[in-house]
């Protein structure tokens, strides 16, 4: 289960003075036979035949009342695992079906007709304290009555907790956007990380491996292993340097060029899935955010890129 919670809602009513949806419960009748009375002094005793229909009245009504009153609980926890306080209001707005017996208020007498629709002004308070618990309140109050629905909820959900951090959406994120490249360039066999590589390599032919590493903010190791695949494949070569013969250089082969053209359109593909989640302003937001956030923490990581350094050192110099 994500989540495990206790729920408990109280409906109250006051009956110091009957409003327009007040019920008088007495309207719907009875299904056993009773006797009533004025005085009841024994003499004035009237019996009243049961109504078979009225435990079905009872039953119609207070099912609609349940469900107007249901807490405003079941949307995903905002606060849980963050230690965090929310406040919010708002209105529920029910549709009642009910024949004119089946709303026995004081304003229709049990005869007219019920009201079209009920507004339900609703408060909710929660609260989270840290970890995975949660704690709510909902007041709920019917609009012409003196009715009173009280709800409360504990939360206890650590998965939910789990999925609001940012550590977490990021590498999902990650995950999604591999995902989908794979499927797009699926037949080629190339994974994004070696479409990293010869896409530097078509830009910059003959820098060697740590410069490579550099511009893509790969540990070299992963570098290494990702290019003896691309050299395997016959999409890679290193050549001798011209002036350091100890330096290696690498570059595309024919069929590393042909094969980046072949991925042209699947990424273009797969850049287009992944934005489509976003409208146009947002993809531009979306896309500017991950930049700030790159650019703010890319320094301080294992593997910084290479080119942030050069933009910034170009931010430093314009400055001056």
């Amino acid at each position: 289960m994500r989540r495990a919670a206790l729920v408990l809602s109280l409906l109250c009513s006051a009956g110091a003075r009957a409003a327009t949806n007040d019920l008088q419960l007495w309207r719907l009748g009875s299904p056993d036979n009773i006797t009533v009375c004025t005085i009841c002094t024994g003499a004035d005793n009237v019996p009243v035949p049961g109504d078979a229909s009225a435990q079905f009245r009872f039953a119609r009504l207070t099912a609609t009342l349940a469900l107007a009153f249901a807490p405003a609980f079941e949307d995903q926890a905002q606060t849980t695992g963050q230690a965090g306080f929310e406040m919010g209001g708002g209105v529920q707005v029910a549709f009642p079906k009910l024949a004119p017996q089946e709303w026995p208020s004081e304003g229709t007498l049990g005869a007219g007709s019920p009201p079209q629709a009920l507004f339900l002004p609703t408060v909710a308070l929660r609260k989270g304290l840290g970890g995975s618990v949660e704690l709510g309140a909902a007041v709920t109050w019917l609009t012409g009555s003196q009715m009173l629905g009280v709800g409360g909820q504990i939360r206890w959900a650590p998965i939910e907790g789990l999925y609001g951090r940012p550590g977490f959406m990021i590498r999902r994120a990650h995950q999604i956007a591999v995902s989908i490249f794979l499927e797009e360039t699926g037949e080629l066999g190339i994974t994004n990380r070696q479409y990293g590589i010869l896409l530097v390599l078509k830009q910059q032919p003959g820098i060697d491996q740590i410069s490579v590493a550099k511009l893509l903010g790969l540990d070299r190791s992963t570098t290494g292993m990702v290019l003896a695949k691309l050299e395997e494949s016959g999409l890679v070569e290193r050549c001798v340097g011209a002036r350091d013969r100890r330096r290696r250089s690498l570059q595309l082969t024919r069929a590393g060029e042909k094969m980046l053209e072949r991925l042209i359109e699947p990424a273009r593909r797969a850049q287009a899935r992944v934005l489509s989640a976003f409208t146009p302003p947002e993809r531009a937001q979306f896309l500017a955010l991950l930049d700030k956030f790159i650019r703010k923490f890319s320094e301080s990581t294992r593997v910084p890129l290479e080119a942030h350094r050069a933009s910034m050192r170009i931010a430093a110099g314009a400055k001056r």
